[in-house]
């Protein structure tokens, strides 16, 4: 029974698949990932900290013409000293075989002092050698070791063969200064080796080609007569 009141019925036509709004969940690209994007970001860090790491041909490129740039500096600075040595020697050897001319025996203890100056702090050139510093690779200890040679070969052996040699020319020497010219050659030709051998052992770890140390190898002299 009804209240009186008409019901009309709706009518909706039969639902279909379409009507369904069904949503897959998706998924992230592979390479967008949070996982893979935080191992990628690892990786990237060891491999920047590992290439930092390195000692590249770069670093040692850079090295070496430190090095270069270096003994260019101590050779300049060696060169009067060096050039004093070798004059002194050989007016030592010229006098032992008495073969100076008078004009060169009135002028050798005037040359002389000359070298024995060339080879004190008080040449600037000196000064400067003193001052010369190493880098702190590996390299540059080997070229600071040299350097520290070149300065003893320069203020030490040099300068005390030119004294003993000044002594004898003015014939105040004695069998003690011959004896201790013949130390200070034997001084020379030793802290020589070490200072070429020194820069040889840097030019083998960088593989370059370090200028050596210009000393030269002097003459023994002569027994006088």
């Amino acid at each position: 029974m009804t209240d009186g009141k008409a019901t009309s019925a709706v009518h909706r036509a039969p639902l279909t698949l379409d009507d369904y709004v069904v949503e897959v969940p998706q998924r992230p690209v592979w390479y967008k990932r949070t996982p893979f994007l935080a191992s990628m970001a690892v990786l990237v860090i060891v491999g920047v900290s590992v290439l930092a790491d390195l000692p590249g041909r770069t670093n040692n490129s850079s090295d070496a013409a430190q090095q270069v740039s270096i003994m260019h500096e101590v050779n300049q600075d060696l060169t009067s000293c060096a050039f004093a040595a070798q004059e002194s020697f050989t007016i030592y050897r010229g006098l032992a075989a008495a073969t100076l001319s008078p004009t060169e025996r009135t002028l050798a203890p005037g040359m002389i002092n000359d070298d024995r100056t060339a080879c004190s702090l008080t040449n600037s050139d000196i000064y400067d050698l003193s001052g010369v510093e190493p880098t702190g690779t590996p390299a540059g200890k080997d070229v600071g070791d040299a350097i520290e040679t070149s300065l003893v070969w320069v203020t030490s052996d040099a300068l005390d063969a030119i004294i003993d040699i000044q002594t004898l020319l003015l014939h105040q020497g004695t069998d003690k200064t011959l004896a201790d010219l013949s130390k200070a050659e034997q001084e020379l030709a030793k802290d020589r080796a070490s200072a070429l051998e020194d820069v040889r052992a840097a030019n083998s770890l960088l593989g370059s080609k370090i200028p050596l140390p210009d000393l030269p190898s002097l003459p023994t002299a002569p027994a006088s007569n």
